[in-house]
């Protein structure tokens, strides 16, 4: 297919790519989860970790605007939070900070929850992006095998990843046949369009999983998936999980200390 917007990024040859999907995998999750652990308030930490981050963006070779596109996920979130500042209540003669209109102000409690939210958001989408940047995602779902996450669980991942771009060509087909009958994008008048739309989208769907199904059924299919291997670990696979799982640790113990 002519969509390649999900690992584009994976074929970019670097010392991060030619590590083992599993070393890779285990390495970022125990990153993302010192991370969470991280109390709202060690800005430091959060700094530090930043800096772990670019370190490592920078020897994978990705284009900063991958990361950044991806970090704009967390923006509703970041928003969701904010508005629920102003109901966050803090105790008797606690610190508050004035947001200049009137006597409305911002309680320390409310303040560290939205830093809390951006900080760890932030982060973890850096991390998680370079896993999947310098990985290709039939790679990652083998690791993923071999470390004994539930067949149910990869194969799902394979399978929507393999027609994803199917149902991206379908959407497009939609939209054409759209314009072609001159929809004038006005999405409040043209409601029932965009309804009938996202129906035939979903019955289009659902009637070729049903036909691929039954055509796998026919070549043997008893939910099995052929697997390729990712290879024994080497030393550079161990120095790395090692190097960085110890560095983001340290950082952690450094949280503690403050």
């Amino acid at each position: 297919m002519k969509h390649h917007f999900l690992d584009d990024e994976s074929t970019i040859e670097s010392p991060i790519r030619s590590l083992n999907p599993k070393t890779k995998f285990i390495t970022i999750i125990a990153v993302v989860l010192f991370v969470v652990s991280t109390p709202a308030d060690a800005f430091y930490v959060f700094l530090l970790f930043l800096v772990l981050a670019l370190i490592l963006i920078m020897i994978s070779r990705v284009p900063i605007t991958v990361f950044l596109k991806r970090v704009l996920i967390a923006v509703p979130f970041v928003l969701v939070a904010l508005v629920a500042v102003p109901f966050v209540p803090e105790g008797p003669g606690a610190t508050s900070y004035s947001l200049g209109i009137g006597a409305a102000a911002v309680t320390r409690t409310g303040f560290l929850l939205v830093s809390n939210v951006l900080c760890k958001s932030i982060l973890s989408i850096l991390f998680l992006t370079l896993l999947i940047s310098s990985t290709p995602f039939r790679d990652l779902l083998s690791g993923l095998r071999e470390l004994r996450v539930p067949s149910f669980i990869t194969d799902t991942l394979s399978f929507m990843y393999q027609y994803l771009f199917i149902i991206t060509d379908e959407i497009q087909r939609v939209a054409f046949a759209r314009d072609a009958r001159l929809y004038g994008n006005r999405w409040i008048w043209q409601a029932p369009v965009v309804g009938h739309m996202i129906g035939s989208i979903f019955v289009r769907s659902f009637e070729r999983g049903e036909r691929i199904f039954l055509a796998m059924k026919a070549r043997g299919y008893d939910s099995e998936i052929v697997r390729h291997s990712t290879g024994p670990l080497r030393i550079s696979d161990y120095l790395f999980g090692l190097i960085i799982i110890s560095g983001a640790c340290a950082i952690r113990l450094f949280g503690i200390g403050l």
